[in-house]
């Protein structure tokens, strides 16, 4: 039924245009070939309502395709949160007692700056990641770290002459908090929601902070606990198409 309607409302639009440009050339041609004025003035009279005519029901033909098309948008979207709102973030998340998750957790007083991009580096390399939750001693969150992150970081101050003279083996976190702003506020963004949060939620708290693309799961929400998971974007990404 859904084809055949949209089958007729097609050729319905297809008439009407073909019928108006008809109805518009057989009238130039009256006006023209006659040059009478009641011939003009018939022309000048009907030409507009021909054009309102046919602009009409072409624009509600249309309209109503986008329409159908936006109706059929938002129903995705609403299914797809529907989805998310089904499933846990406790599920989906990677839980960090899991000694597989990669992670890096800083000693009692160590200082949050004093992290080395090299070691960082590292420690992504070795494991063939690209991203590194830092945790504090108590397990609360810190960063993080996206290896693309030092890269970008490490290739724009490999001069002959780094900042402060030094080696780009030394650089630290804290080199990055001081010569490369954007580069160090990327690293701060992560948003944290409670652990019976859905995935629904987590996805919202993501959207809501431009740029941010990991999700910490503590027991309550609060950046101060410690982390007990972690969901990143793509993760929620490939749980929206299951």
């Amino acid at each position: 039924m859904a084809n055949e309607d949209v089958t007729t409302r097609g050729r319905l639009a297809l008439w009407v245009a073909f019928g108006g440009m008809v109805a518009v050339a057989c009238l130039s041609i009256v006006a023209i070939w006659k040059d009478q004025t009641e011939a003009l003035n018939i022309l000048t009279m009907v030409l507009p309502v021909i054009g309102t005519w046919v602009g009409t029901v072409l624009a509600f033909y249309f309209a109503k395709e986008n329409l159908l098309a936006a109706t059929q948008s938002t129903k995705e979207l609403l299914g797809l949160n529907e989805r998310l709102n089904k499933i846990p973030v406790e599920q989906a998340m990677l839980r960090f007692s899991d000694a597989s998750v990669l992670k890096k957790q800083l000693a009692v007083n160590e200082d949050r700056l004093s992290l080395k991009l090299v070691d960082l580096s590292k420690i992504l390399r070795d494991a063939g990641r690209n991203r590194l939750p830092v945790i504090k001693a108590d397990a609360s969150a810190i960063y993080v770290i996206h290896l693309s992150t030092l890269t970008d970081f490490l290739a724009q101050n490999a001069t002959p002459t780094p900042p402060a003279n030094k080696k780009v083996d030394d650089f630290l976190i804290s080199d990055m908090k001081m010569n490369g702003e954007k580069l160090y506020e990327s690293i701060l963004k992560f948003v944290v929601v409670k652990r019976t949060a859905t995935l629904a939620e987590a996805k919202a708290a993501l959207e809501a902070k431009p740029g941010c693309a990991d999700v910490f799961v503590t027991e309550n929400g609060r950046e101060t606990e410690p982390v007990i998971g972690w969901v990143s974007n793509v993760e929620i990404g490939l749980r929206s198409q299951a």
